[in-house]
């Protein structure tokens, strides 16, 4: 059985777990978001040098509207 102080302890060390857990699979989110990036942006560079717009078509939202001047 367990006692008062169990009671208390035991939530905060899982919730504690779980803030640990979170923290891991945000930094690991990022580092999968950041290697998307550098590797879009080395796909796109190879796109424009080889005239290929199927790279930058997979990037882009279909949607996407590019205004310039």
């Amino acid at each position: 059985m367990m006692t008062a102080k169990a009671w208390v302890v035991l939530p905060l060390v899982l919730l504690v777990a779980v803030l640990l857990v979170a923290k891991a699979a945000d930094q690991l989110d990022q580092k999968d978001a950041e290697r998307y990036i550098v590797e879009s942006e080395t796909q796109w560079a190879e796109s424009v040098s080889s005239g290929d717009p199927a790279p930058v078509e997979r990037i882009l939202a279909d949607d996407f509207l590019g205004v310039s001047r």
